[in-house]
């Protein structure tokens, strides 16, 4: 056999290797569909709440400022809200996760807080991760304006080069930017007046 016969052979192993070798550093760096876990609220969150003057508040309508919001995504890989597939919604259950375990929340209440998702972003790129979320909050009172301010929470971490490090590391940072978000609104001055 000619050594120009053995290069052929040769070449597509090497090709072969270096797809597969791609694939690999694709796998470990991009990750699959995933859902955003339940909003476990956080004990300072209920602690501020439960210190609040004032009674128990109901909830509203939380809407997104347009539908795009709705939709985040790790690594090229899809990260849906389990509530309705909509971080309004998901906004919306966190808030009531945090009134439920403070003993603030009644449905019959004359206080009634609105929510609309103003932004939201979630960035897992290699080093440096990232999260932002900003929402008008508003607070009705027997049918009267009291409270209408948009807040926000922002996160960074360090996000790891290996996906299934990194993946569930945004998952839990989105949740804690969530957090952050609700305790600026609980600590809010005018907030805490118009309850």
């Amino acid at each position: 056999m000619s050594a120009r016969h053995n290069i052929a052979p040769m070449t597509r192993l090497v090709h072969m290797m270096g797809t597969l070798g791609a694939c690999a550093v694709l796998a470990l760096v991009t990750g699959c569909a995933s859902v955003a876990p339940a909003y476990q609220p956080s004990n300072e969150n209920v602690r501020t709440l439960q210190a609040l003057p004032g009674g128990k508040v109901a909830l509203g309508e939380f809407t997104a400022k347009n539908e795009s919001l709705n939709h985040l995504s790790i690594r090229g890989g899809a990260f849906d809200s389990q509530y309705k597939a909509s971080y309004a919604e998901y906004l919306k259950a966190a808030l009531r996760a945090e009134l439920e375990n403070s003993g603030k929340l009644d449905a019959a209440s004359h206080i009634i807080i609105t929510g609309e998702l103003l932004s939201n972003s979630l960035d897992a790129s290699i080093g440096t991760g990232h999260a932002s979320i900003s929402a008008r909050i508003v607070v009705m009172r027997d049918g009267n304006k009291v409270f209408d301010k948009v807040l926000s929470g922002a996160s960074e971490w360090e996000s790891s080069f290996v996906g299934a490090v990194a993946i569930p590391a945004a998952q839990q940072n989105y949740a804690a930017t969530m957090k952050k978000l609700l305790s600026n609104l609980f600590t809010d001055g005018d907030f805490r007046k118009a309850l």
